[in-house]
């Protein structure tokens, strides 16, 4: 759990805000297409009117469930990749060549983007938690960005996972000690290596789960008595083969996964902001003793390939015994 934030009293503002715009949006807000309901959510809506209440006020009502999330006062966004690699020794001696790692291939699904009203179905009792899945979150800061989100993205090729993910990769195994050197060469080609790693990319899906406790809005802010009641999940997945040109040979071929997640408490953490409204992408800050920049957006993404690598590692300098 995150340690505190600010004070209950310093957050009366979201609620002011909350609560204006809950007066305004009677009889002048639009309607928006409307998520996928659960069918418990539906029929309690039908008895109740609370399906034609949340309706007629989308918006209004989404800032009094962001209330909770925002009440720690967002932190500014980065766009920071990687995470901190420590030396370590996977053989007696590094094998006498030089390794090139080149640019993933992308086969990840379509992006998926869940927005921040989605988890209005976490108002209607007996619906026990809304799920915010996403998919290609770079591609989503860059849409972002080209939206007006601050700190403007640079060019993508640098945060783009395909790309970031496989330099990552390489630095993580400059550190392991298994290669004289390890150069991450893009979309270059790997002319003059004798070995090469290639992969693809196949899954980086981000889950945000929220929960009212199957109470629904009575409880919403229970998050103030200091209970968890959201959990953030980032997974990837991808193909990783490595090849010795001189022989022709692949050496190693495995998929490899990771997974990292963390159970918070809303009301009194802060949330990561990126984009121009509080109705833009939001995810976690994660643990303080994960080695990411806490920062970023990507965090949990490469947490989570840092301990895919971590387990794969010691199978891939087991494939190069003896060489």
């Amino acid at each position: 759990m995150r340690p505190p934030g600010q004070p209950l009293a310093n957050r009366h503002g979201i609620f002011l805000q909350a609560s204006l715009a809950l007066r305004e949006s009677q009889g002048k807000l639009e309607m928006n297409q409307p998520h996928e309901i659960s069918s418990v959510a539906r029929g309690y809506m039908r008895q109740s009117g609370t399906g034609a209440r949340i309706a007629a006020k989308p918006k209004a009502l989404c800032l009094l469930v962001l209330a909770p999330l925002l009440a720690g006062c967002p932190v500014n966004a980065r766009l920071t990749t990687g995470y901190r690699t420590t030396a370590t020794a996977l053989r007696p001696a590094p094998i006498d060549a030089s390794l090139a790692v080149q640019r993933f291939d992308d086969k990840r699904p379509p992006r998926l983007y869940s927005t921040q009203g989605r988890a209005l179905i976490a108002l209607v009792p007996l619906v026990p938690y809304v799920s915010l899945p996403f998919e290609r979150i770079d591609e989503t800061a860059k849409l972002q960005s080209e939206d007006g989100a601050q700190p403007t993205a640079p060019d993508f090729e640098q945060y783009t996972y395909p790309a970031s993910f496989a330099r990552t990769i390489a630095d993580d195994l400059g550190a392991s000690g298994l290669f004289k050197a390890v150069v991450y060469t893009g979309q270059n080609g790997a002319a003059g290596y004798r070995y090469v790693l290639d992969g693809t990319l196949l899954e980086s899906p981000l889950v945000h789960s929220k929960t009212c406790f199957l109470l629904g809005l009575p409880t919403c802010y229970i998050d103030f008595l200091g209970v968890p009641s959201i959990k953030t999940t980032a997974r990837v997945k991808l193909q990783l083969r490595l090849q010795d040109t001189v022989s022709g040979v692949s050496i190693w071929n495995e998929t490899i996964e990771g997974q990292a997640s963390e159970i918070y408490n809303d009301a009194y953490s802060s949330p990561i902001l990126y984009g121009p409204s509080v109705f833009s992408f939001v995810t976690t800050i994660p643990p303080a003793d994960w080695p990411v920049d806490d920062r970023s957006i990507f965090a949990f993404h490469f947490e989570a390939l840092r301990r895919a690598m971590v387990e794969a590692k010691p199978d891939l300098a087991a494939a190069l015994t003896g060489r």
